[in-house]
């Protein structure tokens, strides 16, 4: 079972300032499936102040450079959307997978 203490910001995965520990349990079978770390008051705090530091410097890159960075997430995830929908179908959602399908990643 996989713990997951860490929250992406600034351009990395650091682990949480949080200290509670969360159980994702699985509808279905009501079994704990993982673990998550919420963020606390803090980590927000961190993620606000990284994305002030992005902004001010952001506005000196073209648009082709900042759509290649928004771009980038949603390239990921549609590599890898019959495994999200499967995983959301049998893990969280506890539904068949012809219900869950509504995850849709559209250009």
């Amino acid at each position: 079972m996989q713990t997951i203490t860490k929250h992406y910001i600034d351009g990395a995965f650091v682990e949480s300032h949080g200290r509670e520990v969360m159980d994702v349990i699985n509808p279905t079978s009501a079994q704990v499936i993982g673990r998550v770390t919420p963020a606390d008051g803090e980590d927000p705090r961190r993620a606000i102040a990284a994305t002030k530091r992005a902004f001010a410097t952001s506005g000196r890159s073209t648009k082709e450079e900042r759509s290649k960075i928004v771009r980038r997430p949603h390239e990921v995830v549609s590599a890898r959307i019959d495994d999200i929908r499967s995983w959301r179908a049998d893990l969280e959602n506890g539904k068949p997978l012809p219900i869950a399908v509504p995850v849709s990643l559209k250009d």
